[in-house]
């Protein structure tokens, strides 16, 4: 059995990018939504049997408390992307797919975490990403697949894009740094630089350690420019490292047999009435809605606000979580931990521009963009 992780906002980013801009006949954006209605499509129909998992981004991230100024160089997001973020999470939901986010932490920990377990487990692990953070992650059980590409990225892919093998990539990453992260690493120190760099030290304490040792023999090394690079940056190279170096113990243990594809028909099967509103013809053609006769069931009292998602529960309208290892029950496929010994904050009221109630006309359709705005920049 494999398990097969999704990076989910990863996709929807990806998606929004690469399709043309398409809107239905009253003007609400669809690529994103076209996009990952192909994406649920493929995967279930192609990896019958094998666990299916989408992880999320939790709030309060925490390594914007290492360095505030992580991810602070990302722009602002575009309106049509943020209307339909929250309609991606909802359909989450709605199908009952399993979905994992711990709050605190990026999807690509919860994707390290899960890959961890798994391995525990005897299982193989597919990370469907574009993401070179998970790199890290590859070896002889982890593969991760480019959806965009069409590709299987294994350690030979990995050696020939970047010149240095999964294992070395943490300290790869901490030296060149990230600009799209604002991740700092070692200044004046590119790719080629890492990878001399690699071919003689395989840490950063290794390489410190050596220039403290003998710093005229690393001198011949790697040239004198590049040693006084490298002091000069020292605690950025630190610090570079913490924050990309995935956190895979997030939790002790995890059930993936709960989420097992053991879908007959597509799950999409189950959003027919969401497609329908939003006029995506092909897509309900190609999972045979049109030949299926099937009643709209009363819309859901749903608010989908921040990043991560909220379900505003009619029978527990009040429902908190406040611990780890508590679980929020809005949906028994959908995992939500709260790391912080706090009351997670409840979904502002539609007075305050925070929830659109659904409606016959789709109405629940139509999300604030000022709500989820502040979340969506990191994932851009």
């Amino acid at each position: 059995m494999q398990v097969i992780l999704i990076d989910t906002f990863g996709f929807f980013f990806r998606s929004f990018y690469a399709l043309p801009p398409l809107f239905n006949s009253k003007g609400f954006p669809t690529s994103l939504l076209t996009g990952f209605a192909n994406l649920i499509f493929e995967i279930f129909n192609k990896y019958k049997g094998c666990c299916i998992i989408f992880t999320l981004e939790g709030h309060d991230n925490k390594r914007k408390e290492i360095y505030k100024d992580y991810k602070a160089n990302r722009s602002e997001a575009p309106a049509d992307l943020l209307a339909q973020l929250p309609v991606a999470v909802e359909w989450l939901q709605k199908m009952g797919l399993k979905t994992l986010q711990i709050n605190g932490y990026e999807a690509d920990d919860c994707i390290a975490t899960l890959s961890h377990l798994a391995q525990t487990q005897g299982l193989k692990v597919r990370i469907i990403s574009h993401d070179k953070d998970l790199y890290q992650l590859i070896n002889e059980n982890v593969s991760i697949y480019d959806y965009g590409k069409k590709r299987v990225i294994t350690a030979p892919q990995c050696v020939e894009k970047f010149g240095v093998t999964p294992q070395d990539f943490i300290t790869y990453q901490s030296i060149v740094g990230d600009s799209s992260d604002n991740i700092p690493g070692i200044k004046g120190i590119g790719a080629k630089g890492a990878v001399k760099i690699l071919e003689h030290f395989k840490s950063l304490e290794s390489l410190y350690d050596a220039i403290a040792a003998d710093v005229l023999n690393v001198e011949s090394l790697l040239g004198k420019r590049a040693v006084a690079l490298i002091l000069a940056s020292k605690e950025n190279a630190f610090l570079s490292r913490e924050l990309v170096t995935l956190n895979s113990h997030l939790l002790e243990n995890y059930d993936f047999l709960e989420s097992k594809n053991e879908f007959e028909n597509s799950p999409l099967l189950k959003i027919a009435p969401e497609l329908r509103e939003l006029e995506m013809q092909k897509i309900l053609s190609t999972i045979g809605a049109d030949r299926l006769q099937l009643e709209s069931p009363p819309p859901p009292h749903i608010y989908v606000g921040g990043v991560g998602g909220w379900v505003k529960n009619p029978d527990n309208p009040k429902h908190q979580t406040t611990q780890i290892d508590s679980i929020e029950s809005h949906n028994t496929n959908s995992i939500t931990y709260n790391t912080h010994n706090k009351p997670t904050p409840q979904p502002p009221s539609a007075r305050e521009g925070g929830y659109k109630e659904p409606n016959d006309k789709g109405g629940g359709l139509s999300t604030p963009h000022d709500y989820i705005e502040s979340n969506a920049q990191d994932y851009i």
